[in-house]
């Protein structure tokens, strides 16, 4: 981009501009469901369509939680001992229903209005132990 100024001295500049855009800026936490219909759909549902395990968290959860699960924009899913059965449940139930403290996450569980099956979130949750066993 060129700018010209009124400056005696150097009058015109060369100048680069760069911008890291949320896509998600300004989306009230109350419409998270929505996350699933409309352009949003694109993103948070269509990539995982027919998908399960790793192929199915790259597709919709590591836009959030890190390719390695890891944490993002999102907590770290690989903290978790999932041997444990109440912490299992718990992040099932997170996964399927929702977060009550992070509005941001909604559940994704068909039957909590989301785009996935129990088969899945399954899939998901095995994802999960397999890629939090890796940290040990």
């Amino acid at each position: 981009m060129l700018v010209i100024s009124n400056d005696p001295v150097k009058p015109q500049a060369k100048i680069s501009v760069a911008a890291n855009v949320d896509p998600h800026a300004g989306v009230s936490s109350s419409i998270r469901g929505s996350m699933f219909a409309g352009k949003c759909a694109t993103c948070h549902v269509q990539q995982g369509i027919g998908k399960s395990g790793e192929d199915l968290y790259i597709a919709d959860c590591a836009m959030c939680h890190g390719f390695r699960a890891d944490g993002g924009e999102a907590p770290s899913l690989v903290r978790f001992n999932y041997s444990h059965k109440p912490v299992t449940a718990y992040v099932r139930d997170i996964i399927s229903h929702g977060s009550r403290s992070h509005l941001s996450m909604p559940g994704f569980l068909k039957a909590a209005g989301g785009p996935l099956t129990a088969a899945q979130i399954d899939s998901l949750m095995q994802y999960l132990s397999w890629r939090s066993d890796l940290g040990k």
